[in-house]
Parts: C-alpha cells; structure tokens; sequence
C-alpha cells in the first residue's frame, strides 16, 4: 500500500511539473488561450507561479475577460507564499485601486516586500513612493536608494526590463533638477544615455532635451562615464542581478 500511494503521488508531482512547463511556455509564446487550461490545473495544485501568471492574465485580459477582481485574488495567494511578481503586482493593486479599495500604505508594503526580494520593478516604483511621499514619508535618500537597485540590474533575457529602464530615467531626471543629490548634469545624461540605449523614445526624447543644456566637454564626459557603466554592468558587477518583470509600471510622480 505504501508504494503504491508512493507510486501515485509520483504521478501526480509528474502531471504537475507537465502542467506547470507547458503553460509557462505557452504564455512566453504568448498563446494566453493555451496556457490558460494547463496553467489552471497547475494552480489547484498550489503553485505559486500559475497563480502569478494567472493573477497577470486576467489583469490584463490576455485569453480571459479582464477581471481586475478576479487578478488580485490569485496575485494575493501568490504574493503571501513569497513570490515577488506577485507582491509587486499587490502593490499595482493597491497603488490604482484595481480589484480592491485604494491604499497607498498597502501599496508601499507590498511594493517593500517585492523590493527586498530584488524585483526591479519594485524597486522603481517604491522609489516613486518615496519620492512623492505617497504612502511612505517622502525621503529623497530612500527614493535615490531603491533607484539605484532597480537601474544596476539585468533582465532574465539579457534586455531591460520596464522598471530597470524607468529607475535609469527616474535617476536622470533627479540629476538634472538636483532633487535631493547636488544638481549635475552630467551625471544626469550618464543615465538617461543609458536609458535611451535601449530605444527607448521617451529617454531619446529626455536625452536631446537635457543635452540642449549642456557644453559639448559635457556631453562627450557623461558619454564615457555612461559607456563604462554599461560595460561593468554587463561584465556582472556586484549590483548586477538577473530579473524578469511583467506589468507595466504605475506612474506615482
């Protein structure tokens, strides 16, 4: 009798895995109506990572009707198991009252909790938080602090993810306008150029903008300061971490 429940919970951990794989895959394939059956059955078995994906599907309405509700019941399972996708989409939640009452002191916890975790995006958006003083009292050194973590980090596929390419941004313009750190525009364009690398139109569009201020000795200084950050942060340096995100970002400025 043992081996046999022995025999039959090994199949049950082997449909598991399959279910889990195949609508992991599907939903990187982007073929939401295929990954939404495995993914299902994936969750009943209370993986943290279908209820994730599952939880961002319905947020966003990818093979299912949007139901903002029904997304932050699965990012709350999600999230209180530890995943920080999860917690950084609860504070999504929260932040823009999505499926559940508005509350900025929710959304910083679970933006916190994410954040800790390593989560760029996170990281970002706590940093908006603290720079607005929306849910948290506003500290430019805790805003300065969480932009530096998110902008030093790599995305899983080797591209940046929304809240890397937001901090690199976000640290631009507080450079610029000398928001709690000593004005400097060349360390301002150091991050934007880093930003815009990326092609990303809105940090093209601050680029040409700030260098409009700026001497040419300056631009030509903060093009090599930008260039060797790069290439110490893709040699793996000790702020770099690998990282993927999937919701877009919640503008708290």
């Amino acid at each position: 009798m043992v081996l046999t429940c022995f025999a039959l919970s090994a199949c049950a951990c082997a449909a598991h895995a399959g279910d889990i794989e195949n609508g992991v895959r599907l939903y990187r394939e982007r073929d939401f109506a295929g990954a939404l059956q495995p993914l299902r059955k994936a969750a009943e078995t209370g993986d943290p990572i279908a209820w994730e994906l599952l939880g961002g599907m319905y947020f966003r309405g990818e093979g299912v009707e949007r139901n903002f509700q029904t997304a932050f019941l699965w990012h709350l399972k999600a999230g209180v198991q530890g995943n920080a996708r999860a917690q950084c989409a609860l504070g999504v939640h929260y932040i823009g009252g999505y499926g559940v009452g508005r509350d900025e002191n929710q959304a910083a916890t679970w933006f916190r909790k994410a954040a800790q975790q390593g989560n760029a995006l996170a990281q970002m958006n706590l940093g908006d938080m603290y720079h607005a003083g929306v849910g948290v009292k506003q500290d430019y050194a805790q805003a300065l602090s969480w932009y530096l973590k998110a902008a030093g980090q790599l995305s899983a596929n080797g591209g940046d993810a929304p809240g890397v390419v937001g901090a690199q941004i976000r640290l631009g313009e507080i450079y610029a306008e000398g928001e709690g750190v000593a004005q400097d525009v060349v360390e301002a364009y150091k991050w934007i150029s880093v930003a815009a690398a990326t092609g990303l139109d809105l940090a093209k569009a601050r680029s040409t903008a700030l260098e409009a201020r700026m001497t040419a000795q300056q631009v030509a200084k903060a093009q090599v300061l930008a260039a060797d950050w790069s290439k110490a942060r893709r040699a793996g340096s000790p702020d770099a971490s690998r990282i993927e995100t999937r919701l877009a970002s919640v503008e708290l400025r």
